[in-house]
């Protein structure tokens, strides 16, 4: 839609993540840096499922096919950054 509408000049602008730019051929400024964190208790963290998904943020396999389409920063990625224990 956004596409759509930069394309007909009914917009000039639109906020979007640069993921979504690219997939649209759009131009992209950045206007903020946002980080996503997931709270979980301590006994939910160590759950194979949660210990498999922060490998795969973690694999070069899984950071060769995103950095493509965006400029993620990974560097925290299944660090414990606060733990009430």
């Amino acid at each position: 839609m956004a596409q759509e509408m930069m394309n007909t000049k009914e917009a000039d602008v639109g906020i979007a993540t640069i993921a979504v730019a690219k997939l649209l051929g759009l131009p992209f400024i950045p206007i903020a840096k946002e980080s996503f964190d997931m709270i979980l208790e301590q006994k939910t963290f160590f759950h194979k499922g949660i210990q498999a998904f922060i490998e795969t943020l973690n694999s070069k396999e899984f950071r060769q096919r995103v950095e493509p389409i965006g400029a993620y920063d990974f560097k925290d990625s299944g660090k414990i950054l606060y733990s009430t224990h």
